[in-house]
Formats: structure tokens, sequence, C-alpha cells
């Protein structure tokens, strides 16, 4: 999402990301401030695709991935004065949030500002524009937590000492729609 992103153009990009924990709000430090594994390794792949380009993104980590939340933050971003051209966001709720941010301070997406989701949901095709998003396997993820605990849960309770699960990364996949363009000549 984040490749996607710089090679459309955009150079100011804001994150929306979501930690239960906090802190909650613009972070200057967001690998740090980021718990949770899924939540890291998110962070860590977007960073992974904007600094080497020199960007260093604003970062929003809101209590929980809703829409209101998504809606709150990304207007915080897009009220200051380093708007920023192209926002990513942890969850396709979060982006519809954005979408709708954007719309209330007259922002065109995704002539004024780029929105890319994560999780490819129902959402991402009911909103306008249609969200580009990042699609995961939730069925394939689901059902491998499944195994894994009913397999733990097994070797408990007939006294065999468990090893740390097998770690497993599921593939995923962009999913280019109408919420990304190129960045405006006059918005870099």
């Amino acid at each position: 999402a984040a490749e996607h992103i710089v090679q459309l153009g955009h150079r100011r990009v804001g994150i929306l990301t979501a930690c239960f924990t906090g802190p909650h709000g613009l972070v200057d430090d967001p690998v740090s401030a980021t718990a949770g594994h899924v939540a890291t390794q998110r962070m860590l792949g977007w960073l992974d695709a904007l600094e080497p380009v020199g960007i260093r993104p604003a970062v929003v980590q809101l209590p929980i991935g809703e829409e209101h939340f998504g809606f709150d933050s990304a207007r915080s971003l897009l009220d200051g004065d380093e708007r920023p051209t192209a926002l990513l966001c942890f969850s396709d709720a979060i982006a519809a949030g954005a979408v709708r941010a954007a719309d209330s301070v007259g922002l065109q997406v995704p002539g004024d500002v780029s929105i890319v989701g994560f999780d490819d949901s129902l959402l991402a095709v009911r909103i306008r524009p249609a969200l580009t998003t990042v699609r995961q396997d939730v069925e394939a993820k689901g059902r491998i937590a499944t195994s894994v605990l009913i397999t733990q849960i097994e070797n408990v309770r007939a006294g065999i000492v468990t090893t740390p699960a097998e770690h497993v990364v599921l593939p995923t996949e962009l999913v280019i729609r109408d919420s990304t363009a190129p960045a405006n000549s006059g918005s870099h």
C-alpha cells in the first residue's frame, strides 16, 4: 500500500493506525508507540516503503479502529498546515471515516487526497469512491488461528509440553480501486 502511494508521487503521507493501550493522537515514534504484533508489522511495512524515499509520515494513533475515530483523526491531519496528500489506514473502517473527513473539509478523494484501507471488507466496495485496500484472507486467518488454539488446548489437557506455535504469514494483495490517484503537481 505504501509503495503504491510512493509510486503515485505522494510525498506528504499520513498514517491512521489503532492501538488500544495508547498513546493516542499524534505520535513522534510510531514503532515504539505501536503495541501488538499486527499493528507493529503494518507500521514497519509502511515505513519500509516510505523512509527510503525520505518520507516521514504524520502518524495518528486511534484507541480503536472504528469509523468515527478515523473521521476525527483524519480531520486532525487534513485541517493542518502540512496537509497530507495520502492517508494509509489500519482498516477499511478507519479509511471510510477518512473519506468522510476529506469530504467534510471540501477535499476530493482521490483528487486532493488518496486514501488506502486494509482488509478489503464489504465496506471497501460500498463506500464512494470505492476504496483501494489491502486484501487479506480472513477465513484462512481464522482457520489457522482456530487450529493452533485447538492443538494447544489438546496438548495442555494431555500433559504435553507445548512449544511456541509456528509463525505463519499469509499473503496479502493490494486491490486498487477509485480512492487513489497520482499526487497533484502542486501538492508535493
